[in-house]
């Protein structure tokens, strides 16, 4: 994690966009979503005629598998899933002795799922019977989710629509919450399933060509930093103003904008939502289910990353294949390991109190602009409430003052902050070169891991 003074830092010096997949339609209108659970977990959108408008490779076999592939975007669900299916095949996450493949759907109504659910299970089947694998598909969301639905509903004993969700739409609430780090899981599960479909269609990691979590992430930092930089620049056009009364007005409008920006980044793009587990809490499951730990570690390594998701998805498949009888014997203690792994991730996502003391130092400078109460911040216990807490405080303070400079501002100083605007062209072009320039070392780097990965995968050496 980087220091909130750097990232002051970057946002004030962070001085062709990444293509992304063409969508067939100009506003398509996301209607469903798909979840699809090989070992690879890919997400879909579907838009109300069933036709994919946006994919998420939820795991790293899925930015494998999905590298490359052409037929899935902008194809109707029945074809996407064909396609899947044989890179499944192609890429051996299938074969004689795979167990089922989950699918979860969430759509408008029962009919629909049903429908989606169809195509899907059909054109799996027929890539199955032509390669002789006896695996099927089956309307599930693994053993895991609903352990994590039961622990939502208990969170939320009051809320009439976190009680009446089903598994399906349990995990579509959870990558949209995902998705927009904004959005309370509370308020999510208030959405209907096209609104939270519109959540994962508007996120651009959904929509980029190189599914990768490294260059996810990458986008998403370099986006906020162009972002924040060229506000930043724009903002201190304002001191351009003749007036002292307005100079005064601008610097505080500079410094309230920058440490807002500054929190929303550390809020939105710092925080790993996924991180990985320490081999001390990857010891602690495997005690919890008996296992030898090298032997647990070994199969998580399957899947990838000890991420408590892949760690969840290990337990699934390892559950799926038990007799009625194994798994009533060890029901307890699978939800007593998934639920350590989950609790273990949001342990790694706590903040300590040096952070949430940096976190109040630097609001100190702009406190008394924004009507921010010291007391009252030191009393917050979740960092998550502290930043949102100072990031209202402070945003409602530079609505107040863009107010004031539309109000008070003469003709000639608004003219003088339009004439600093438009001289600062050059160096907002620079930003979006460096922009760029930064975007094109990030894809090279995911190409090239991605096409290792799938080569080996392949047995090319």
């Amino acid at each position: 994690m980087k220091k909130l003074s750097v990232i002051l830092a970057v946002v004030m010096m962070f001085a062709g966009v990444f293509t992304l997949s063409a969508c067939s339609n100009k506003n398509p209108e996301a209607a469903s979503y798909v979840a699809m659970d090989i070992n690879p977990s890919i997400e879909l959108v579907l838009d109300k005629n069933d036709k994919v408008i946006a994919v998420n490779a939820a795991n790293e076999d899925a930015e494998v598998m999905l590298y490359g592939a052409k037929g899935i975007l902008n194809c109707k669900i029945s074809d996407a899933s064909r396609v899947i299916a044989e890179l499944a095949v192609k890429y051996s996450y299938v074969d004689e002795d795979s167990v089922n493949i989950n699918v979860t759907v969430s759509g408008e109504n029962q009919n629909k799922e049903n429908e989606i659910f169809a195509s899907v299970d059909a054109s799996f089947k027929k890539v199955f019977d032509k390669n002789d694998i006896r695996a099927a598909v089956e309307k599930a969301s693994g053993f895991a989710a609903q352990i994590r639905l039961e622990r939502a509903k208990q969170a939320y004993p009051d809320s009439s629509a976190v009680q009446s969700l089903s598994v399906g739409k349990f995990r579509l609430v959870e990558a949209a919450v995902r998705a927009d780090r904004s959005l309370s899981f509370e308020k999510a599960a208030e959405m209907s399933v096209e609104e939270l479909s519109k959540v994962l269609y508007d996120c651009e990691c959904y929509r980029l060509e190189v599914a990768s979590r490294e260059f996810a992430e990458a986008y998403a930092k370099a986006k906020a930093e162009l972002s924040n930089a060229r506000e930043a620049l724009l903002d201190t056009a304002y001191l351009a103003a003749d007036s002292a009364q307005t100079k005064i007005k601008a610097a505080e409008y500079v410094a309230v904008r920058n440490t807002s920006r500054a929190m929303k980044y550390l809020r939105d793009v710092e925080i790993d939502l996924e991180p990985v587990l320490t081999d001390e809490q990857i010891e602690e499951i495997a005690a919890k289910l008996g296992k030898d730990i090298n032997e647990f570690k070994a199969e998580i390594e399957k899947y990838g990353e000890a991420t408590a998701q892949n760690i969840e998805y290990c337990l699934d498949r390892a559950y799926e294949k038990m007799t009625d009888a194994e798994k009533q014997a060890v029901k307890d203690v699978y939800k007593e390991a998934v639920e350590f792994a989950e609790a273990s991730k949001q342990a790694l996502k706590v903040f300590g109190n040096s952070l949430k003391d940096e976190i109040t130092a630097q609001v100190e400078i702009v406190a008394a602009y924004a009507g921010i109460d010291l007391d009252e911040l030191r009393e917050i216990d979740s960092i998550e409430d502290l930043q949102n807490y100072v990031i209202i405080k402070l945003d409602k303070r530079a609505a107040d003052l863009e107010q004031w400079f539309d109000e008070n501002l003469t003709s000639q100083e608004k003219q003088q902050v339009e004439n600093a605007r438009k001289k600062m062209n050059e160096a907002l072009d620079k930003l979006e070169q460096q922009f760029e320039k930064t975007m094109q070392q990030a894809e090279t780097r995911a190409r090239e891991r991605i096409e290792q990965r799938q080569q080996k995968r392949l047995g090319i050496s």
